[in-house]
């Protein structure tokens, strides 16, 4: 009986983690949604209604500061960016990578973020990650390579086949960076739904997951 109702416990347990995992996958949706739409208040308050700091909320911040930039606020984006360097200091690199992206494509605010923005990306190895992730129109992917050779970088669905080849050539080592739109190689866009980036090179192999909403 014991070992039932120790069962029983660990079930409901079960449960209800994956009741928080689906109400946090939802809230970060709700985020994206209302970005995109410009309803950035209505995002702002979805963030601060949320009280556990975990890695959904990361995400929500990640899109909320995405969409800002998407939609031409920079200076939004970039206080956003720095909530998240703040907030999770684990996410600086990153977010060094986010704030010179900022740069590349609005010049003008090149002397206020040069510094950060440029000497941290190839200081330390970046892991093999994509950010925003769940996210809705591009996802930025980063990884290092310990030494220069052919890589292949691929997209799959979740039932193992191929939906994109985004890199198959030479890199050097270092830091790399990248973006996968949410489409095919022939220029469609996928579903929504799950899948898996993998990372292939002659002495690695590495795969995680991303979460594509439309």
């Amino acid at each position: 009986k014991m070992n039932i109702l120790f069962d029983q416990t660990s079930y409901i347990q079960e449960i209800q983690n994956e009741n928080l995992e689906l109400n946090e996958i939802l809230k970060v949706w709700q985020v994206i949604i209302s970005a995109k739409k410009g309803n950035f208040q209505q995002a702002k308050n979805i963030i601060n209604g949320t009280k556990i700091d975990n890695e959904g909320k990361k995400n929500m911040f990640y899109n909320l500061a995405i969409n800002y930039h998407a939609k031409g606020f920079i200076e939004e984006a970039r206080l956003v960016f720095q909530q998240i360097k703040t907030n999770y200091p684990e996410e600086a690199q990153e977010v060094q990578l986010c704030l010179k992206d900022l740069v590349e494509y609005h010049p003008i605010q090149k002397h206020e973020l040069s510094h950060d923005a440029f000497s941290a990306q190839n200081k330390f190895p970046l892991p093999f990650s994509a950010f925003p992730n769940p996210f809705n129109s591009v996802t930025t992917i980063v990884y290092n390579l310990k030494e220069s050779g052919m890589v292949n970088l691929k997209v799959y669905d979740i039932l193992g086949r191929e939906v994109c080849n985004i890199i198959n050539n030479w890199q050097e080592q270092g830091n790399q960076r990248t973006f996968w739109n949410g489409k095919n190689d022939l220029g469609h866009p996928v579903p929504s739904g799950l899948y898996f980036i993998s990372l292939r090179t002659v002495h690695t192999k590495k795969t995680f997951k991303v979460l594509y909403i439309l």
